[in-house]
């Protein structure tokens, strides 16, 4: 009887741990998506649709910038490499502020290993964004730099 006392006291004991690990993840990530939703919602209020910003990936990816991306109506128009030369390479990493915080919300919703990410106190756009997905494994890890932000 006292054997099982003792094993039913350590089943709770690690289903609470268990618990409490997940109860602390779930609010981690709602803190992160509650921080993403008011800075989407700041970005939102300025109305912005054409900007011009510099973006650097942060990735283990053969050229990572940085690019000068132009805007215009949402819609990536013109990408420069570090040289001021308008690329002609395909760069399908390179977003524009509305798909940055729409990866972020992806990113999030994966419930990554590690999420850092900075926002901008004025506007709201993401500054730096870092996503690692699996500490197991080399080179998965995903970032953007944002800088150089004009209208």
């Amino acid at each position: 009887m006292k054997y099982l006392k003792t094993l039913l006291s350590f089943g709770l004991f690690i289903i609470a741990v268990a618990l409490y690990s997940c109860d602390k993840e779930a609010n981690s990530n709602s803190a992160e998506i509650n921080e993403l939703n008011l800075n989407f919602k700041k970005w939102q209020s300025h109305a912005i649709k054409n900007y011009q910003i510099k973006e650097q990936l942060n990735c283990f990816c053969v050229d990572r910038g940085p690019y000068s991306v132009t805007v215009a109506n949402n819609v990536i128009v013109t990408i420069k490499d570090k040289d001021g030369n308008v690329s002609s390479s395909n760069t399908p990493s390179l977003k524009t502020v509305d798909e940055l915080f729409l990866y972020i919300k992806t990113s999030l919703e994966k419930k990554p290993a590690t999420a850092t990410i900075k926002y901008n106190a004025t506007y709201g756009y993401p500054e730096s964004i870092y996503f690692d997905f699996d500490k197991q494994m080399a080179d998965e890890e995903m970032g953007y730099t944002i800088s150089d932000f004009s209208k």
